[in-house]
């Protein structure tokens, strides 16, 4: 019975440390991507949005794969795009099944929930905003450059958007 256990207790330990999930992890700046070697995972990106003042309003968010869909900020030139009540100054937003690509981010707190993202006379924006990177562009939205991040095959990415207010 002893020398069964010696053989069996083995076997198990490598059975065991075989079938864990095999992951490799990557970190720049805000941003971890997480590539998982497992089958049939399904990518996502998980974003936590810092710096909300107040528990008015909506997070509007969009998913961009170009230059000139960023730019536009328009959630219907999104690939994808979500809006989220605030509830608490904590916000996290998943966006689910994601095809593996190149993406930049681009949110807003629409604080009086009309929408749009509220700007000044001379195109200031009045309500907080942000970019993946937590990229700022001068006199206007960073470059897609600046903001784009990749997705891979059979991984995720989280990542932190500090919104920013002038």
């Amino acid at each position: 019975m002893k020398n069964t256990l010696f053989l069996v207790l083995p076997v198990f330990l490598v059975m065991q440390f075989s079938c864990k999930k095999k992951k490799n992890e990557e970190t720049q700046d805000n941003l971890i991507v997480i590539t998982d070697t497992t089958h049939g995972f399904v990518e996502y990106i998980l974003i936590e949005i810092e710096g909300i003042k107040n528990v008015q309003g909506k997070i509007r968010l969009g998913l961009y794969d170009n230059e000139t869909a960023l730019h536009a900020g328009d959630v219907n030139n999104a690939i994808t795009s979500s809006t989220i009540e605030v509830s608490n100054t904590n916000v996290q937003i998943k966006l689910d099944s994601i095809t593996p690509g190149t993406y930049a981010v681009n949110l807003f707190h629409d604080e009086n929930d009309n929408s749009e993202l509220d700007k000044n006379g001379i195109g200031i924006p009045k309500e907080g905003f942000g970019f993946s990177n937590n990229a700022l562009g001068t006199f206007g939205p960073p470059s897609f450059d600046e903001a784009k991040f990749t997705l891979p095959e059979n991984g995720y990415v989280e990542m932190q958007i500090a919104l920013k207010f002038y």
